[in-house]
This record gives C-alpha cells, sequence and structure tokens, in this order.
C-alpha cells in the first residue's frame, strides 16, 4: 500500500506581505517587504515578537507583532524557528488515486493561530468542498490521530491527518 507523508507548517498572517513608508536610508517613501524573518527580544520582564521588513536597497525597519510576559513564557517558546513556509501543498485526490496511492498522511509540524481541520482541507484539496469535507470526516475517510473527529477540530502540533483514498473512491462511485 503506497503512502505519500506531508509535513505542513502552519501560520496565521496577521499582517502584510508588503507596506509603504518612508524610509530614512533612502529618503523617500520606498515599499517594504515581509523577509519573513522573525526576531524576540526581552528585557527581563516583557518579550517583543518583531517580523523584519526590508525595502529595495536592503534597510530593514522592525514591525512588532506582539509582546509577552516573560514569566508566562517558557523558554522554548520564546525562541521561534524561522517561518520558512506560508504556502502548503494542494492535494489532488484524483491524480493520488491514478497513482495508486492509499494513504495521504499529514503531520502538522506547526501551527500558529487556530486553524479548523475542515476549512483548511477545502482549501487544500483540489475540487473538494468543505461540505465534501465533512461529510468525509463524518464516514471515516479523514481522521486525526486515527480517530474520527468533527467538522471543527482545531489542528494543533504534532497531530497526523490521515486521508484513506481507498475510501474517497468508494464515496465518489455512489
Amino acid at each position: 500500500m503506497e503512502q505519500v507523508y506531508l509535513s505542513w507548517s502552519l501560520f496565521k498572517r496577521d499582517h502584510e506581505k508588503s507596506l509603504e513608508r518612508y524610509c530614512p536610508n533612502c529618503g523617500k517613501k520606498v515599499v517594504f517587504q515581509d523577509s519573513l524573518i522573525r526576531r524576540h527580544n526581552a528585557n527581563g520582564k516583557n518579550i517583543y515578537k518583531f517580523a523584519i521588513y526590508k525595502c529595495p536597497e536592503d534597510h530593514t525597519w522592525n514591525r512588532k507583532l506582539a509582546v509577552y510576559k516573560a514569566r508566562s513564557h517558557q523558554a522554548e517558546q520564546t525562541v521561534e524557528k524561522e517561518e520558512r513556509q506560508f504556502e502548503i501543498e494542494t492535494i489532488n485526490m484524483e491524480e493520488l488515486f491514478k497513482r495508486k496511492v492509499k494513504m495521504v498522511v499529514i503531520e502538522i509540524a506547526q501551527v500558529e493561530g487556530s486553524w479548523r481541520l475542515d476549512k483548511l482541507l477545502s482549501q487544500q484539496i483540489e475540487n473538494a468542498s468543505r461540505t465534501q469535507i465533512v461529510k468525509w470526516m463524518k464516514e471515516g475517510v479523514i481522521l486525526v490521530n486515527g480517530d474520527t473527529v468533527k467538522s471543527g477540530v482545531l489542528l494543533k502540533r504534532d497531530q497526523k491527518i490521515s486521508i484513506r483514498l481507498g475510501c474517497y473512491k468508494v464515496i465518489n462511485d455512489e
């Protein structure tokens, strides 16, 4: 039984990809692009999370994204890995079925923000509506950690989503 393994990192964008603002080094208004690099600064009481933006001349501007109390955060949460991927792979069920793939396993490596399983899969599975995704969840085609779940379940780090393609063919033939 052939299986396809994917690893998704889910990030909510709470800021724009680019902003137009004055660059003191360039001496004019320019477009700053999000470099997707994040940094944290701490002053003993607070931890500040910044997004680093760059202008066309490579000058930087730091946009404050969040402030956390140092006592309430554990060390592993304050040191964030570089966010590399905002686009995740789309799944073409028909193509995978033609390749005789029986199972797609998606590991959720990182989660920032709240992500509903049904909404995410309806965006990432080609030609599948949210209603169809919910139907597959109820019928056991889509499982989380081997169990059926309700449609509004929020995804967490280290969960595994299984999509059983053998069941998909039976359901679509009806």
